[in-house]
């Protein structure tokens, strides 16, 4: 059937008229995106350490802590994703955000520094601010090019999150980007990996998934995913039992193998 589309942005909503032979109806963007998206190959990439890159904060975390703050940063982290992972556990949700400052909160206690509100804030704020990896952006317009669908899967709050992709300039490369907001659970649990599925159909051996995180990875593998290891600091995989289809060293691997 023959088809024009045309499409106007109003704010941040985009209205697509959709014309053919036999009627004329208006049907709202994401519809229309949902339609022409669902055949395609959908690729999801986890955000923070995959996509952005976490040692942009450094500048920050140095500004506190001096010679210390890869030892902070660190423990940042690992604090930040075991606060996620207990609050899914027990069933007390919080933003990732309030998660982030309170794992920072612990950091700060356990080195012993004491930092103002305004110093506080400016390390959380470090989190959308990372920028990109420099293979990132390349290996999202290759796979746009050969047909992919490239969204994002994150456990960070939607601000925080779009704060975050839109600084790093990837925001247009994306086809979506995805919280685990609205189902309060954290990857790695199956309900956050859902979400994918509940928005685009099909069956969850027909999403390639791509993480840098060995837990994410896992949780992806046993959820039924086909997912792709991207191992950038060398580490070694969990031992969980659940290996990734290939584990790589840098997104551009990714697209050597995919195209």
């Amino acid at each position: 059937m023959d088809r024009e589309l045309a499409g106007v942005f109003s704010g941040n909503t985009l209205s697509v008229p959709l014309y053919d032979k036999k009627m004329v109806t208006w049907r709202n963007w994401n519809e229309c995106f949902l339609e022409e998206r669902q055949h395609m190959r959908r690729i999801v990439f986890d955000a923070y350490g995959t996509l952005l890159d976490l040692t942009a904060i450094m500048a920050r975390v140095r500004a506190v802590t001096e010679d210390r703050g890869e030892e902070f940063l660190a423990l940042w982290r690992q604090k930040q994703l075991e606060y996620a992972f207990l609050r899914t556990i027990m069933g007390r949700y919080a933003p990732f955000r309030q998660i982030t400052q309170d794992a920072l909160d612990y950091v700060l206690e356990r080195f012993g520094l004491r930092v103002n509100p305004s110093e506080r804030e400016r390390l959380v704020n470090g989190w959308t601010a990372a920028e990109a990896f420099p293979d990132a952006g390349p290996a999202l317009k290759a796979l746009r090019s050969a047909g992919w669908s490239p969204l994002i899967l994150s456990n960070g709050d939607p601000m925080m999150l779009q704060a975050s992709v839109a600084h790093s300039g990837l925001l247009p490369l994306l086809d979506d980007v995805l919280s685990i907001e609205d189902v309060h659970r954290f990857k790695p649990d199956p309900r956050a990996y859902q979400i994918v599925l509940d928005r685009y159909g099909g069956t969850a051996d027909q999403v390639t998934f791509v993480s840098s995180n060995g837990w994410d990875v896992a949780g992806a593998v046993a959820f039924g995913f086909t997912v792709f290891w991207i191992n950038r600091t060398h580490t070694v995989l969990e031992h969980l039992n659940l290996p990734p289809t290939a584990q790589l060293t840098s997104l551009t691997e990714l697209t050597r193998q995919l195209l």
